[in-house]
């Protein structure tokens, strides 16, 4: 009984910090700015502070795949998460839809997309860096030896994306996360570059940590256990 709670706990964290976060996210995009990449990093924050004892804080597939690449979930449990996730970032999307006049939604508003200038490799590389960057900082703060580190994680994690966005938001939005592209490109009808991105940043949710335990983790890969 107490396991079949915690699984529920877990699964509201995950649905309730990934609607926050599009509706947040994608509310500044209404105005366009450039301080929209910092505030995709501030709202981050404010997901992992609120929820991260909850349920990790993960508000995105590719954290929670890697999460599972790592060993420290289930599939059960990452699966449960995904479905979270992307409920989640649908509630959050429609929830600004009623928030907003229809003018502004009607404007392709928070649709992903990358720079005219781009060739899909190019885009597919550039999101695939920044994915694999912020997922490195997750690994950073689930392995052990960080374990007497783990003060301000909410800050750091959040500005980790502020700098990522800043870094390749003009060229490919640098979202980083699969729900926040897939869910406004349903809305809108415009899929030409959500296959790009989503298959980008689910190559780094597996590719991010594999290396991250070849290369740095004491522990063996294929010794680690799911919790």
């Amino acid at each position: 009984m107490a396991s079949k709670f915690i699984t529920i706990m877990r699964y509201l964290g995950e649905f309730s910090g990934t609607a926050l976060l599009v509706a947040l996210h994608c509310l500044g995009c209404a105005d366009g700015s450039d301080i929209l990449k910092v505030q995709y990093g501030l709202v981050v924050m404010i997901i992992v502070h609120c929820f991260g004892f909850v349920s990790g804080g993960h508000a995105n597939p590719c954290i929670t795949l890697a999460c599972y690449m790592m060993r420290y979930i289930s599939f059960k449990m990452a699966l449960i998460y995904m479905l979270a996730q992307f409920l989640g970032a649908l509630t959050g999307f429609f929830l600004l839809t009623a928030m907003l006049p229809s003018d502004a939604i009607s404007k392709d508003l928070c649709l992903v997309k990358s720079n005219g200038g781009l060739s899909w490799d190019q885009a597919f590389v550039i999101e695939l860096v920044l994915t694999t960057t912020l997922i490195f900082g997750w690994c950073a703060l689930w392995d052990a030896r960080n374990s007497s580190y783990l003060d301000s994680v909410s800050l750091r994690i959040g500005l980790l994306v502020a700098a990522c966005s800043l870094a390749g938001g003009q060229w490919t939005g640098a979202t980083m996360n699969p729900a926040i592209v897939l869910v406004p490109a349903a809305y809108h009808g415009k899929h030409d570059d959500t296959p790009i991105f989503m298959a980008s940043q689910f190559s780094a949710g597996i590719f991010a940590p594999v290396l991250w335990k070849l290369l740095f983790s004491p522990r063996s890969f294929f010794n680690s256990k799911p919790c």
